[in-house]
C-alpha cells in the first residue's frame, strides 16, 4: 500500500490551528524561514475569499483515541459528513452534520451511519466518505471492498444502517476511493487485477432505487503496469470518472503519477480503458494523482510538489497533457487532499506541512481564469506548539465553507474544523 493515507499517524499528538487571509497581518514566526516568505507573500494579494472567518469543530459523540474521525470529509450544501475509522473495539462509521437553523456551531452529529455487518467489537469503520444531495456513500467496512449507500430518510437523517451495499468483482478489492455525482457512483481499488495495477468500478442506480448490487463497468488503463495502483483516488462530474494512478512511471520518470479520463459511452457505462491521459508536468516522484477532485469542468490533481489544474474544453475531457494552471504550495508540503465548489479550490497537506501538523490552503480562481502559477490567496495550519494533528489530511469545500478534517487530534480521537465567512 502507498504511504499516502499512512505516514506519520502513529505520531499524531494535537495542535491548535491558526488563521490568516489576505489583507490581514499573522506572526509567522513558527514557520520556516521558506514558508514565511511564502505565505506572507501570498496574504498581500488581494483575494475574492472571505477576509474574516469564524472556525467551529466537528466531533464524535463517541469518538475515542485511536478512531481518527476525520480521516476522510465530504459536504454537499449545508450537510457534513466525517468517516471514522476503528481500533480494536472502538467502531468507527460516517458521521453526518447538517446545519442548524441558527447557522453552524460547536456540534456533534446529527446522526451515524454504519454497516448491518458491523459486530460488536468487530473492528468496523469507514476509511472513505463521499455525499451527493441526500444520498452518501462510504466504505470499505468489514470486507474491505464494499461501498455502503445510504439515502436519506424523508424525515432527515438519522442513525441508520445503509440502504444497499455495492460490491465489484472479486478480482475488485482494497477499496481506497469514492466519489458519487446523481446516480452513479465510483470505487477505485488500486490493489486490484494482480501486482497493484488498479481499477476503477461504476455502479448505477438501478430504475427502482438503491439496491444491493453489483458494478456496472469496470474501468481501466490501456497501459497499465504493476504498482501504477489505478484507483487509488477518484472523482466523478457527470458522464466523466477521472482515476488516480500515483506510482505511474511516465516518459521514463519513475513515480510521476498520472490521471485517467474515462467518458461514459453514448450507450452507458460498459466495461472500457481511459479516454485520454492526463500526465500534467512529469517529474520523478511527484505522485501526480494521489488525491482527485473535479466540478463543473475543473478537475484538480494533487502532487508532492503542487496541484495541477485542468480545464474541460468542452463537455468532456479530452486529450489533454498539459495542465491549465498550476497551485502552488509551500516546499516540501505534499498534496494529501483536494476539494473544488464553484471557484474556490482547497488543499490539504496533511502530514508534512511543517512536520505532521498540517495545513490548509485555499485558492480563489482569478477573473481570468486559473493562472499558470498561483499561489494560496488563503491558508489555515497547524501550530507547531500544539504538536501535530494532520491538519488537512481531508478537506471539503461547499458553498462559503471550507472544512478540513484533523484525525491526529488529541491521540488520534480526531476533529473536524468548519471555516465560514464572518
Amino acid at each position: 500500500m502507498s504511504n499516502f493515507r499512512s505516514v506519520g499517524l502513529a505520531l499524531v499528538l494535537g495542535a491548535f490551528v491558526q488563521t490568516a487571509s489576505a489583507k490581514t497581518s499573522v506572526n509567522f514566526s513558527d514557520l520556516p524561514a521558506s514558508a514565511q516568505a511564502r505565505i506572507s507573500e501570498a496574504v498581500a494579494r488581494d483575494s475574492g475569499l472571505a477576509q474574516k472567518w469564524v472556525r467551529v469543530r466537528l466531533s464524535g459523540s463517541d469518538t475515542k483515541p485511536n478512531n481518527l474521525f476525520g480521516f476522510s470529509i465530504a459536504a454537499s450544501g449545508d450537510t457534513v459528513v466525517v468517516a471514522s475509522r476503528y481500533f480494536g473495539c472502538l467502531e468507527g462509521g460516517a458521521y453526518v452534520f447538517v446545519k442548524p437553523a441558527t447557522g453552524w456551531q460547536d456540534m456533534t452529529q446529527t446522526a451515524k451511519l454504519i454497516g448491518s455487518d458491523f459486530g460488536p467489537c468487530g473492528g468496523s469503520g469507514f476509511d472513505e466518505v463521499a455525499i451527493d444531495g441526500n444520498t452518501i456513500v462510504a466504505g470499505p467496512g468489514p470486507s474491505g471492498q464494499t461501498a455502503y449507500v445510504f439515502v436519506e430518510p424523508e424525515n432527515g437523517w438519522q442513525d441508520m444502517t445503509e440502504t444497499a451495499q455495492l460490491t465489484a468483482n472479486p478480482n475488485l478489492y482494497g477499496l481506497t476511493s469514492l466519489a458519487i455525482s446523481g446516480e452513479t457512483v465510483a470505487v477505485g481499488y488500486p490493489l486490484a487485477l494482480g501486482n497493484e495495477i488498479g481499477a476503477t468500478a461504476v455502479f448505477v442506480e438501478p430504475p427502482g432505487g438503491w439496491q444491493d448490487t453489483t458494478q456496472t463497468a469496470i474501468l481501466t488503463a490501456s497501459d497499465g503496469a504493476s504498482g501504477d495502483q489505478l484507483g487509488w483516488s477518484v472523482a466523478i462530474d457527470g458522464e466523466t470518472v477521472i482515476a488516480g494512478a500515483p506510482n505511474a512511471e511516465v516518459n521514463g520518470l519513475t513515480w510521476a503519477g498520472s490521471v485517467y479520463a474515462f467518458n461514459q459511452p453514448p450507450a452507458g457505462w460498459a466495461n472500457m480503458t481511459q479516454t485520454t491521459k492526463l500526465i500534467g508536468n512529469p517529474m520523478i516522484g511527484v505522485y501526480l494523482g494521489a488525491c482527485l477532485s473535479m466540478s463543473h469542468g475543473t478537475a484538480v490533481a494533487c502532487a508532492s510538489t503542487a496541484a495541477e489544474i485542468f480545464v474541460q474544453p468542452g463537455a468532456q475531457l479530452s486529450v489533454v497533457n498539459l495542465p491549465f494552471g498550476v497551485l502552488e504550495i509551500p516546499p516540501n508540503a505534499g498534496a494529501y487532499s483536494a476539494s473544488i465548489s464553484g471557484n474556490i479550490v482547497v488543499i490539504g497537506t496533511g502530514g508534512e506541512y511543517p512536520t505532521y501538523y498540517g495545513a490548509m490552503f485555499a485558492w480563489d480562481r482569478p477573473s481570468g481564469g486559473w493562472q499558470k502559477v498561483s499561489s494560496p490567496d488563503f491558508q489555515f495550519w497547524g501550530k507547531p506548539s500544539g504538536g501535530p494533528q494532520l491538519i488537512g489530511y481531508s478537506v471539503a469545500a461547499s458553498g462559503s465553507s471550507l472544512i478540513a478534517g484533523a484525525p491526529g487530534h488529541k491521540n488520534s480521537t480526531g476533529v473536524a474544523y468548519l471555516f465560514m465567512p464572518k
